[in-house]
């Protein structure tokens, strides 16, 4: 049994109540649901509203709980919902006709043991608090442990010296259902594996934490699209720090945009498709022209922008998990004729020995890109290529005439050609370029690289004016 359980028990033994079949023996009386025996006080009125109304077997239930005083004069007591030691919340429905005394805020928190704050409620005024059900551990069993229709209701006795002054909430119907699917096949892991009590919030007032946890990393890994996934990343999310190796485990992102190319005013649609081994993206910072700055925030990953200049803009999304972990991508779009190149991304930090990917981007509008020459310095005193491999850009087979890096001059060059022919507007990734910062490298510093050269030959063979290029600022690699 949970320790937050037992000190619950005490709190409300010393008080003077004895939970006996969902009675209370002593000064005052606890309600059967029905509420028959409860010294109503007609001041106060409580509010339970499920979050949901209907819900699969075993999971968690957020109940939002409000007391308001309707009456002209102000009521004073323990009024404090997310930790009042005087807050039950009881349910019976399918589960049996037992009462239940479920799991209150202050066993979640482990502050059972404090005595609320007393709170004043003036003339029409309102507090409010949150409570889950999810595990019961006097039943060693879900609150809502198989199909079927609940009733829960919530009791609130809000003066220590006074057991009889009892204010009942109303009774919220809750509709619960077998899952099907992924999520059937979620529960009866945590079923067969034991894994019963981490469905919840109150994870810390379990014991075996440790012991579980590779039963739970399994659970994530094995039912990321369950509904109950959330609930065991919450559960989780006290002992993160804890256990980084296993769950701080940061997102990927790859932006998708369509078209990449028009003339102004140019609407376009963006996509982050993303992917979260452990947990979910919650938000997407958008930057559109470069800048650095946030355009636009948005919790979906899909978003529309016009650009209404003619220009090359290296639109950025920065995709962020719900442990504040991030990872960003850039795709150039193009609104004016030429051959705009580019490094994507533009801005990198790196710890010496880190290493990491930069792509150079070309984006060609009503053009197509048949061969390529670059030269691209950078300071070898700072960063090192590891290797030089060619993108999409010239296809699936291209012609590797040159490819050299010379890291103690710090200068990388490529000849490449396309095999075979296409008339499309080329669009896409010409070299990827694995670097690495410099063990010895200074700090803190910064360095560019920088295509120094560029010869590039259209699908009639024909070498591209210098008045065709569009060339992105260099891009800045730093070390902290």
């Amino acid at each position: 049994m949970a320790l937050g359980i037992k000190l619950a028990h005490s709190y409300l033994q010393v008080a003077g109540l004895v939970l006996l079949s969902g009675l209370a023996l002593g000064c005052g009386y606890l309600p059967s649901l029905g509420g028959s025996q409860v010294a109503a006080q007609e001041a106060l009125i409580l509010t339970a509203t499920p979050e949901k109304s209907q819900l699969l077997v075993g999971e968690p239930l957020t109940l939002r709980l409000e007391v308001s005083n309707p009456s002209p004069e102000p009521v004073t007591g323990e009024l404090d919902l997310d930790l009042y030691s005087g807050l039950l919340v009881t349910a019976t429905g399918s589960a049996g006709s037992e009462l239940k005394v479920l799991v209150t805020p202050e066993a979640q928190t482990g502050l059972v043991d404090a005595v609320g704050d007393q709170i004043t409620l003036a003339p029409g005024q309102t507090t409010r608090g949150v409570v889950t059900l999810s595990y019961d551990p006097s039943n060693e069993d879900w609150v809502f442990p198989t199909p079927g229709s609940y009733q829960v209701q919530a009791t609130l006795s809000y003066d220590p010296e006074d057991l009889e002054k009892i204010v009942e909430s109303n009774r919220a119907t809750i509709n619960v259902v077998a899952p099907s699917g992924e999520d059937q096949n979620a529960l009866r892991f945590l079923e067969s594996n034991n894994l019963k009590p981490y469905l919840t919030p109150a994870i810390l007032d379990f014991t075996g934490l440790e012991q579980a946890l590779p039963g739970l990393l399994q659970f994530l890994d094995d039912f990321p699209n369950s509904v109950y996934q959330p609930f065991v990343l919450d559960a989780l999310d006290p002992v993160a720090s804890e256990f980084s190796d296993e769950l701080l485990i940061p997102p990927t992102v790859r932006l998708i945009a369509s078209p990449t190319t028009g003339t102004p005013p140019l609407t376009v649609n963006f996509t982050a498709a993303t992917q979260k081994k452990r947990g979910r993206v919650e938000e997407y910072l958008w930057d559109f022209d470069g800048d650095g700055q946030v355009d636009e925030t948005t919790t979906s990953p899909s978003v529309s922008h016009i650009f209404s200049e003619a220009g090359t803009f290296p639109a950025s999304v920065l995709a962020i998990d719900d442990s504040n972990l991030a990872a960003s991508d850039t795709i150039i779009i193009a609104t004016q004729p030429g051959f705009h190149l580019g490094f994507v991304p533009q801005g990198l930090g790196l710890l010496p020995g880190e290493e990491t990917e930069i792509l150079v981007s070309v984006t060609a509008m009503n053009r197509s890109v048949s061969a390529a020459e670059l030269e691209i310095t950078f300071d070898p005193q700072i960063i090192q290529v590891i290797s030089l491999e060619p993108g999409d850009l010239l296809g699936a087979n291209p012609i590797l005439g040159v490819s050299t890096v010379d890291n103690s001059s710090g200068v990388l060059r490529l000849a490449w050609g396309r095999s075979g022919s296409d008339n499309s507007p080329s669009s896409g990734a010409l070299a990827r370029i694995n670097l690495a910062a410099a063990e010895t490298a200074p700090s803190p510093s910064a360095t560019l690289l920088t295509i120094s050269s560029a010869r590039l030959v259209d699908q009639r063979f024909e070498l591209a004016a210098s008045a065709d290029f569009h060339l992105l600022d260099p891009a800045v690699v730093a070390i902290p």
